[in-house]
């Protein structure tokens, strides 16, 4: 008997070989002993069938001529399991965001690889059959349907069918002030809208404000600041496949609630004819800060203060002049 190789086959797979032996006298009969469920061998030497038991077989072939001479051989025989396809669903996806799914499969003779079978993958993924990975950017909002099959090096084949829907790309407004004041109720917002149920929300960077959060489910952030300071902050919105868009970082200048000061203490003297600039300063409060002459004050004759704290013009005529200025901050605190 020849030293032959019977190969392998996978269940499901129909499966057919012709085994020659030489020497002896008349015609050959042959006959296999071993064979798993499914095959059997002929008069004239071919295995053939659809095997239905899986495992590693020693199938032992006799050969038997006209003179009833024989010769036997063993031969090792493996029947791999079918194919399966054992991920059930896949996950949705956000227009215009990555994408990345893995497809696991079991049995069948290495390779296995799969294809799309039927349908059509959502535009912008595709299929890498090496890594049976679906990855890419998804390009258009719809609901898709196709199928997936396997196939193994002996041709047995697996199919499972997938409905992904690719969701709308996330999009949002936001209200985002840059003051506010110690012990002065704050707020402001980020809403998102499309994408996959639920957004959440979340500090992308930075901190907010002492005393003042954002609420994760609707993306309010309200509190009452308890720190004077800058706060440079960004905040995130993230859909449930993970896509997100975020605002900032926006920096929050918190002030503290003391009065502004005047921190200008004695103005230059002027000269009649001359025109005159000088600036008013002031410290502490909430700026902008808006200046006024206090009531039953003047300048010297042919000078103005402007609301920035300006003083000018060109005097008119000599002599001291006294008057009083008032400062009022952004919260109305004065000096």
């Amino acid at each position: 008997m020849p030293a032959d190789d019977l190969g392998d086959t996978t269940v499901v797979v129909p499966y057919s070989h012709t085994i020659t032996a030489t020497g002896g006298s008349g015609t050959l009969s042959y006959a296999a002993s071993g064979l798993p469920a499914g095959l059997s061998m002929s008069a004239s030497g071919t295995i053939s069938g659809t095997a239905t038991a899986t495992g590693d077989f020693s199938v032992n072939v006799t050969a038997t001529d006209a003179a009833a001479q024989t010769a036997s051989q063993a031969y090792p025989f493996k029947v791999y399991p079918a194919p399966a396809i054992t991920t059930a669903t896949l996950p949705d996806g956000t227009q215009t965001s990555s994408y990345s799914a893995a497809v696991s499969t079991t049995g069948g003779k290495a390779p296995v690889v799969l294809s799309v079978s039927a349908g059509a993958l959502p535009f912008g993924l595709a299929l890498n059959a090496s890594t049976s990975t679906i990855s890419g950017i998804a390009i258009t909002d719809a609901t898709y349907t196709f199928t997936l099959q396997a196939r193994d090096a002996n041709g047995a084949t697996a199919a499972q069918s997938y409905t992904v829907t690719i969701y709308t790309g996330l999009s949002g407004t936001a209200y985002l002030p840059t003051t506010g004041n110690v012990g002065t109720p704050f707020s402001a917002y980020m809403s998102a809208r499309d994408g996959r149920p639920p957004i959440i929300y979340s500090v992308g960077s930075g901190a907010l404000p002492p005393g003042v959060s954002l609420n994760a489910s609707d993306g309010t952030i309200t509190g009452t600041p308890t720190f004077a300071g800058t706060y440079p902050v960004s905040v995130t919105a993230t859909d449930a496949n993970g896509a997100s868009i975020s605002v900032g970082p926006w920096t929050i200048t918190i002030f503290a609630n003391a009065p502004p000061v005047v921190a200008t203490t004695s103005l230059p003297n002027g000269v009649v004819g001359v025109a005159y600039s000088a600036a008013l300063v002031a410290q502490q409060g909430r700026p902008p800060y808006a200046w006024s002459l206090a009531t039953g004050s003047s300048l010297p004759a042919g000078l103005a203060l402007a609301a920035n704290g300006q003083i000018s013009g060109t005097p008119t005529a000599t002599g001291p002049t006294d008057f009083r200025v008032v400062v009022t901050d952004a919260n109305g605190q004065t000096a």
